[in-house]
């Protein structure tokens, strides 16, 4: 997938859409499973790798990216785990809570588009 969006705006659209899916925005103790693997990828990692968010990679992305566990110790392999939040640079597209929304249609206002799709 080729996108001319950010890491900074995906990062910032996820919150939004974390504060809009689920009334706060609290990415503490979220399972976000990162799909396929390239510089964005590596970005988005590195925004999101707190203790407090479980992250998940599929097999294919830690394949393709060997030193994952290196900029982010606690990534685990996905396996069927249950999933908050899905960034998919594969087939582009996030999904929060079973909605998807196309990455390439995230605009300058991320935050605030993130909210505004993912509205309760």
């Amino acid at each position: 997938m080729t996108t001319t969006t950010s890491a900074n705006q995906i990062f910032n659209f996820v919150r939004g859409a974390i504060r809009g899916a689920y009334g706060q925005e609290e990415i503490r103790g979220k399972r976000i499973l990162l799909r396929g693997m390239n510089t964005l990828g590596q970005q988005i990692l590195t925004m999101f790798c707190t203790d407090e968010v479980r992250l998940f990679f599929t097999e294919k992305s830690l394949v393709n990216y060997t030193r994952a566990h290196m900029v982010c110790p606690q990534v685990r392999t996905y396996t069927r785990q249950k999933i908050d939040i899905t960034i998919d640079l594969e087939e582009g597209f996030i999904s929060v809570k079973g909605k998807s929304f196309s990455i390439d249609k995230i605009g300058e206002d991320a935050y605030n588009q993130g909210i505004h799709e993912y509205y309760l």
